[in-house]
């Protein structure tokens, strides 16, 4: 009974990411994806959030991947072996 239930809410998910994907993917050209947001709906675009993202995630990862790699460093090379590490 629950298998059932899996594949009909599956199916379910199915057809609304179809339907999202049939209705949007005909409004997103190249000047959606590169103007900036603007007053008037047929003149908006997502720049400035893909800009922002994009910062942010190299900012984050700027300062996560030395971290990451000094702390596996730390506790391979120079932490004693405890029930912790």
């Amino acid at each position: 009974m629950g298998l059932i239930i899996l594949f009909i809410v599956m199916a379910f998910l199915l057809a609304l990411i179809v339907d999202l994907f049939n209705d949007g993917l005909a409004r997103i050209d190249y000047a959606f994806l590169t103007e900036f947001p603007s007053r008037r709906a047929a003149d908006a675009g997502i720049l400035s959030a893909w800009v922002g993202t994009c910062l942010v995630m190299f900012v984050t990862a700027l300062l996560a991947i030395p971290l990451g790699v000094a702390a596996g460093l730390y506790l391979e090379e120079y932490a004693k072996k405890n029930w912790l590490t």
